[in-house]
């Protein structure tokens, strides 16, 4: 209420004459350069505003400094009595060198010198930074300043000219309203300066060489325009370049670039780079070439064999590697493949790097450090690793999210590291919660439900069963084998069932943003114990609308194999992509293990299908300070079952690879997992209305999202959001409307709109998102418009812990 106020006030109210608060900064004229490097120069940056609400950060300041204003005098006047009463320890000591020193308890005086100190700091802080509003609420408030605006235009115009503008010219400009300026930086880029001839030049023809050889990956071209940053870039490159070709001594500091706009005309120029040789004793002398002469790694250091500091290491060669250790623990084949530099080989700074990520990687060593050394001109590689703790153990306690209501929980892990000797680690797992759902049957009553879970996961550093020669060419790439098996039992108030659970999955990155999954086999098997008497009735009764939640209560075995693509970069842009084919393992089985007209393999219900889902994200910052994101999210998917039981065409999924949308992470002014299918309206056979009290499956999913986010004021921030998206059956189904088709799935794509707060205490973000229907595609076409006749009642909360995407 009073962060309202703060809003319903204008913040130029408290501005003297001729003070204006600085409104806006605005660039034009620019055509080939972006407005974005040029933001960075602005010496001025407007307060946060809210948009129709003005700048309550201002007024809030002000408000605060009242109260600053009055108290700030009796501050500084206990401040100064104060620091008369202190006592620095550094005087102190002084003073005490005279006297024996004695171990004796803080005295009294010296306890009241540490309050005297804590209240000290405290008044120096509400002096300096004011009180809470004005420092953790309030902004202070930017006053437009003349000169600062010319400093700008000026910085702007050098930048331009380092872009290669060399003519041109930043006008700036403001203008007042209503107390506030807009100041306009009108931009002339005029021609550039192109590159007519890009020249290298190196005494050194070794050095040369390869400079020309790699000439496809130079950043400076001829016909390109002139760019100092571009010329950095390219030092930085061919430094680099040289360093992985052997000379591990080269520096950027010996490449240099010439300009000569003499000998061009007026609008070209052309770029010499220069490599220089290397200095000894006053003497030109050429940049050395290295060789590794020997590699050798240290598997154990810090560690000490019984109390005989001066037992000298064992030593094993395996491959041109020696391998020193007090006790030879690991396999010298993995680590070998993890090694990427090999005894005669050129020094390669790229292959050092990728040696101590690679190491670093398998988990068994707490740090690993690669060092190059030179003996009488023979470089000698020296890597360190300092084990891990060959066991540990760890508790997890939390909260979990599902549907809308918190759960706590808690799990402890025991991992054991290097378990037969080749860098393997063995996690066991367990876990119990107690999860607060809403229920499957009724729209606002909710179930706890408690889940216990037990699961052993074996990480191999290799992939396994392709071979030592396929493993050393691929090991800078992380490859792993994950072999999990896991049991859960979970009891809810309608049902009690477990679920057994074996895979055996691949991973690797390509070292820079990707990561790869590839799951080679994925069996699950479900069974359930219990069901109540309703409960059945329920399952009996949503299956006549075409609901196969019924289906999941029987004796299931699911497999399947999957690939996983995930890539993000820099923060910014995010894409993941699944591909799943269901039933895999049956295909590979003799058809008298399982029955063909039952669908069932040793009396448990099979399934076959095939499933594709691609998320794309990506994130705009709108402030240079990060304090205004920008989220756009797209969520595509979809999932069909294929072949036949009997002679009809299977038509039935497993209920958990089924596609949902509604709830925290989705479409938020729907309850979770109720929206769609399609343009289906499911209606309560008691109230005969229209209700959400049933979870609603689909083949087709469709979601996309936009988020704006704005820091508000200390760890409190704020959202607005619009959400749309629906799901559609690809087979016919006997909900009405469910089925896609091209011609109406548009008018079937639902909307909705909301704010949120995010209160982000480091460790932890509580995210509380309010949803409201604004396009219904469950009405009738003519009344799905619902946005005029929301009510309060209406909105959807959706508490959630962390970011929805």
């Amino acid at each position: 209420m009073i962060f309202l106020l703060f809003c319903a006030c204008s913040g130029t109210k408290y501005l003297q004459e001729k003070q204006y608060l600085l409104e806006a900064q605005v660039i034009k004229g620019n055509k080939d350069v972006s407005p974005d490097v040029l933001v960075p120069f602005f010496r001025q940056k407007p307060n946060r505003k809210i948009p129709l609400f003005g700048e309550p950060y201002v007024v809030a300041y002000y408000v605060g400094k009242k109260g600053y204003d009055k108290k700030v005098g009796a501050w500084k006047q206990e401040l100064d009595s104060l620091q008369k009463q202190y006592v620095s320890p550094t005087s102190k000591d002084s003073t005490d060198e005279e006297t024996e020193a004695k171990p004796v308890k803080a005295s009294k005086s010296d306890k009241l010198n540490a309050k005297i100190e804590k209240k000290i700091n405290d008044l120096e802080q509400k002096i300096e930074k004011g009180n809470w509003l004005m420092s953790s609420v309030g902004d202070v408030p930017v006053i437009f300043d003349s000169v600062l605006m010319v400093k700008t235009a000026s910085q702007m115009q050098l930048f331009m000219r380092q872009k290669g503008f060399f003519k041109a010219k930043v006008t700036p400009s403001f203008s007042v309203k209503k107390k506030h300026a807009t100041v306009t930086y009108l931009v002339e880029e005029n021609k550039p300066r192109l590159i007519y001839r890009f020249l290298v030049e190196s005494v050194d023809t070794t050095i040369l060489q390869i400079i020309k050889k790699d000439e496809a990956n130079a950043l400076v071209r001829a016909g390109k325009r002139f760019d100092e940053s571009i010329l950095s870039n390219e030092r930085d490159r061919i430094g680099k370049l040289l360093q992985n070709e052997g000379y591990m001594t080269f520096g950027k500091q010996f490449i240099y670039f010439d300009v000569d706009t003499v000998n061009v005309d007026r609008d070209s120029l052309d770029v010499r780079l220069t490599i220089a040789p290397n200095e000894e004793k006053g003497k030109q002398i050429a940049h050395q070439q290295f060789k590794i002469g020997e590699v050798n790694m240290i598997t154990d250091v810090g560690a000490v064999e019984g109390e005989n500091v001066e037992l000298e290491r064992q030593k094993e060669t395996y491959k041109g590697i020696n391998y020193l250790a007090f006790k030879q623990k690991y396999s010298k084949k993995l680590l070998n493949a993890r090694i990427r530099i090999r005894p005669e080989d050129l020094y390669n700074r790229s292959k050092i790097e990728d040696t101590q990520r690679a190491l670093a990687a398998l988990d068994v060593f707490k740090f690993v450090n690669v060092k190059p050394d030179t003996v009488n001109n023979v470089l000698r590689t020296n890597i360190f690793a300092s084990p891990s703790p060959i066991n540990d153990l760890s508790i997890e306690t939390g909260l979990n999210m599902v549907q809308t209501f918190p759960g706590p929980f808690v799990g402890i892990t025991l991992k054991n590291r290097n378990t037969f000797g080749g860098c393997e680690t063995l996690e066991i797992r367990g876990r119990y919660s107690l999860e607060a759902q809403a229920g499957v049957i009724g729209t606002g009553r909710g179930y706890v439900g408690q889940e216990i879970g037990v699961n052993a996961t074996l990480n191999f550093p290799k992939l396994l069963f392709f071979g030592e020669k396929f493993n050393n060419r691929v090991g800078a790439y992380l490859p792993r084998t994950r072999l999990t098996t896991g049991y859960t039992d979970i009891t809810r108030p309608e049902y009690s069932r477990t679920n057994f659970r074996t895979t055996l999955t691949y991973d690797w990155t390509d070292k820079k943003n990707s990561t790869f999954s590839f799951n080679l086999f994925d069996m699950t098997v479900v069974n359930t114990r219990e069901v109540t008497d309703d409960f059945v009735k329920y399952l009996f009764n949503i299956s006549a609308g075409g609901n196969t939640l019924l289906k999941s209560f029987d004796r299931l075995f699911i497999s399947s194999i999957s690939f996983n693509y995930t890539y993000f970069n820099n923060k910014n842009f995010y894409v993941r992509a699944l591909g799943e084919l269901g039933g895999t393992t049956l295909n590979l089985l003799s058809n008298s293990l399982f029955r063909n007209d039952g669908g069932t393999i040793f009396g448990l219900t099979t399934f076959r299908y095939v499933k594709a889902n691609v998320e794309v994200r990506r994130y705009f910052d709108l402030k240079p300070d990060k304090s205004r994101t920008l989220i756009l999210r797209a969520n595509l998917g979809i999932i069909t079952p294929y072949g036949k039981i009997g002679d009809k065409p299977n038509t039935v999924l497993p209920y958990e690879k089924y596609f949902f949308t509604g709830g925290t992470s989705s479409i938020r002014a729907w309850r979770p997992r109720r929206l769609g299918p399609g343009s289906f309206a499911y209606i309560d056979p008691n109230t005969k209305q229209i209700s959400d009290a049933v979870e609603q499956p689909g083949e087709m999913l469709l979601e996309m999202n936009m988020e704006v986010r704005q820091k508000l004021f200390g760890f409190v921030h704020g959202a607005f959001f619009v959400d749309a998206g629906n799901i559609w059956m690809i087979n016919r189904d006997s909900r009405a409307g469910s089925q896609f088709l091209l011609q109406n799935f548009w008018k079937e794509i639902a909307i909705g709109t909301g704010l949120g707060l995010r209160f982000d205490f480091s460790l932890v973000i509580m995210r509380f998102d309010f949803g409201i229907k604004v396009w219904n595609p469950a009405l009738p076409e003519n009344q799905r418009f619902v946005l005029s006749e929301w009510k309060l009642s209406d909105t959807t909360l959706n508490v959630g812990i962390g970011y929805p995407f």
